[in-house]
């Protein structure tokens, strides 16, 4: 599993966990807080606004995990780029290598 997901699915847990609508069932807050499929699914089997308001916590904490695991991908891919411009702006291409050699040997 990568870090992004990770984050993403913490952040998911985290989220639904405080938001979740009073009167589900253990089964059901289980369900929400495995997956947001888990909670799409339990939310099917609920009444009408009860399974409205599931779905609802539920999409808003997708999407909250949805963004945190974006902004560290961000964070992570930003460093990695900052590392390989400072620590290998010294090393050439394969292909540029070769090129003082042969020129001093045509000389």
């Amino acid at each position: 599993m990568r870090t992004g997901d990770s984050v993403g699915i913490a952040t998911y847990r985290n989220r639904i966990n405080g938001n979740l609508p009073e009167g589900l069932s253990p089964e059901a807050t289980a369900a929400a807080s495995d997956s947001i499929d888990g909670a799409l699914a339990a939310a099917a089997n609920l009444p009408d606004a009860l399974g409205e308001q599931l779905v609802s916590a539920a999409q808003a904490a997708f999407s909250g995990g949805l963004n945190m695991a974006a902004v560290v991908s961000a964070v992570v891919a930003g460093l990695a780029a900052i590392i390989v411009a400072t620590r290998l702006h010294h090393v050439r291409p394969a292909g540029e290598a070769q090129q003082p050699a042969q020129e001093a040997h045509a000389s």
